[in-house]
């Protein structure tokens, strides 16, 4: 499992570590890795003592993936292909979260005939 973590400031960091830094860390600590956005906050997991791979990355879309044609382009780039994914997309549903952007792309997955699915949660 990889976890993306997006959208984070200093004030929720100061209050997740005040009332539930533990469930948090009982969570997201299971997972494989992680992407961050932020040094500062890559920063934050590896002082709070994650220990695996954090990636960190940016929101912007190369040109090449936003071309939906593409896709199959992009995908024959990995030796094996998973037959069945589930992506979730953990976010406020607002369309500054990119809420379409997630549906458009999900929507090109599913042309390619993959069986993937989408969890929205919020």
């Amino acid at each position: 499992m990889i976890v993306f973590i997006r959208g984070w400031d200093y004030s929720f960091a100061s209050n997740l570590e005040g009332k539930s830094f533990s469930l948090f860390k009982f969570i997201f600590f299971k997972a494989d890795a992680l992407i961050e956005l932020s040094k500062d906050n890559k920063q934050r997991l590896l002082n709070w003592g994650y220990k695996k791979n954090i990636y960190l990355e940016t929101t912007t879309v190369d040109d090449e993936i936003e071309n939906a044609a593409t896709l199959n382009i992009i995908l024959d780039k990995y030796e094996t292909i998973p037959e069945s994914i589930n992506i979730l997309l953990l976010s406020r549903i607002e369309k500054e979260k990119g809420i379409f952007e997630a549906i458009d792309a999900f929507a090109a997955i599913l042309s390619s005939n993959l069986k993937y699915k989408l969890i929205v949660a919020r």
